[in-house]
């Protein structure tokens, strides 16, 4: 299923469309990912969760394992990459900058804002 996935978007943007995609299961991220990063190379990532999904599992990949194998594989650029209202347990070495829920309840919007583009940079954002 990743596989036809993956060559569905990549022939979407390969025809000057763009996705926008909401919702469904996480395991859909990564052959997005995949696809997007083979037309226009190593994105930032602005990730809003309550999870980091950072998580080595020993599979291939899972619903919570797609944003640590994206890094690994070339697909985002974790330095520039941020995830936001994360609320569990994270690896604070794994280079993405983390925003925690408790500062997000609690923080004007224009200072998460102000966090973003200094994270993100120049990057393509997905």
């Amino acid at each position: 299923m990743s596989d036809k996935l993956q060559a569905h978007i990549e022939k979407l943007l390969a025809s000057s469309k763009r996705c926008l995609t909401f919702g469904g299961d996480h395991f859909v991220t990564l052959p997005l990912l995949r696809a997007h990063a083979k037309h226009f190379g190593p994105m930032a990532l602005v990730h809003f969760d309550a999870h980091t999904d950072t998580y080595n599992n020993g599979s291939q990949f899972d619903h919570g394992t797609m944003f640590y194998h994206a890094p690994n594989e070339g697909l985002i650029d974790a330095t520039h990459s941020i995830q936001i209202s994360i609320c569990t347990e994270y690896d604070k070495h794994n280079g993405f900058t983390v925003v925690d829920a408790a500062y997000v309840n609690d923080a004007p919007l224009e200072d998460i804002i102000a966090q973003i583009r200094s994270t993100v940079g120049e990057l393509p954002v997905f």
